[in-house]
């Protein structure tokens, strides 16, 4: 058999993609949600760091905070920091406030248990951390002086608790999601009719011409197909039975391989060989109940004249049908006079 054409389920397929489609989509954006998420909460605690290190850069202390060892009464030095620098004033979960001199010294916390404690290096930007046996979200932003605004004195570091924080984000995540899973799905049902009438189209154009290689394939007429460059793409059972060659041998090879004379189109063999009639179609609005005089009958007429027919079919062009017909003496002579 040469000609075989199969409908698929072209709705169920669009159902199918589409669906995979949006859980992807879907899922990327509850993944960039919940980036988005994170980071709006890690902006949030670097800018309460930021707002007590603005504080501190504005008072004097902020010269001598990031002194160690202490220069002169150091429980006085940290007893003032300790009034100044409330962490519950940038954020009420605040757990810890932490002054580190530039080269890794812890000069002031919250915790005085931490006090001259050398850090391994100058920790920057935020992470997680743990105060105790709590998960907090610790950052750490630079502090300049006001009248050295250029070298920072050390770095402002405010721990919060992951608690509220990991609330935050959660509630973020959420309406972004939900927003995101919201959208898809409208655009998903406005999509339905559109794609239910592009694929209802398809079909009825795949039906046809599942009709049309039916009509072919059964047909008592030798029928070749073949593509552009002349490779033959469709080969029925009567052209077996016509030419003595199988589809099998046949498909894929060029076709003046097995009919040389009805494929040789060249300009200088097409007077001496025969008179070809084309005609071509887009493909588009094709209905049976216009077919005409139909295949059987065209063949037959042709092939009573010892002519042949080609026919070349794209499913984004049309289809194209040539007749070729033996030149005779007469039509000869009334060329030459």
């Amino acid at each position: 058999m040469a000609v075989r054409s199969r409908t698929p389920g072209i709705v169920l397929r669009f159902a199918v993609y589409a669906g995979v489609a949006l859980v992807l989509a879907a899922g990327a954006g509850v993944l960039l949600a919940r980036a988005d998420a994170t980071s709006r909460a890690r902006s949030d605690v670097k800018a309460d760091a930021g707002f007590l290190a603005d504080r501190l850069a504005r008072d004097d202390l902020s010269r001598t905070a990031f002194l160690w060892p202490r220069r002169g009464d150091a429980a006085d030095t940290t007893s003032l920091l300790d009034a100044a620098l409330d962490p519950k004033d940038a954020a009420p979960d605040a757990l810890r406030l932490t002054l580190v001199s530039p080269d890794g010294v812890v000069t002031y916390s919250s915790d005085h248990s931490l006090l001259g404690r050398r850090l391994g290096r100058v920790p920057t930007g935020t992470r997680t951390a743990r105060v105790g046996d709590r998960k907090v979200l610790e950052s750490y932003v630079p502090v300049y002086w006001v009248m050295d605004p250029v070298r920072p004195r050390g770095y402002l570091g405010l721990a919060r608790d992951y608690g509220p924080v990991a609330a935050q984000i959660r509630r973020t995540f959420a309406l972004q999601a939900g927003s995101i899973a919201l959208a898809l799905l409208i655009l998903y049902l406005a999509l339905l009719p559109i794609m239910h009438r592009l694929t209802a189209r398809l079909q009825r154009t795949l039906a046809e011409r599942q009709r049309l290689a039916s009509i072919v394939e059964f047909s008592n007429e030798a029928i070749v197909g073949r593509d552009r460059d002349g490779v033959i793409t469709s080969w029925n059972a009567a052209a077996e039975h016509v030419y003595g060659w199988s589809a099998e041998a046949t498909l894929g090879q060029p076709l003046d391989f097995v009919l040389p004379d009805a494929s040789d189109e060249r300009p200088e063999r097409a007077s001496e060989l025969a008179v070809m009639l084309a005609i071509s179609d887009t493909g588009r609005d094709w209905h049976a109940e216009r077919m005409g005089l139909g295949l059987a009958a065209v063949f037959g007429l042709v092939e009573q004249s010892g002519g042949t027919i080609g026919v070349e079919s794209n499913p984004t062009e049309g289809t194209t049908v040539r007749v070729y017909l033996p030149r005779t003496e007469q039509a000869a002579v009334e060329r030459v006079a």
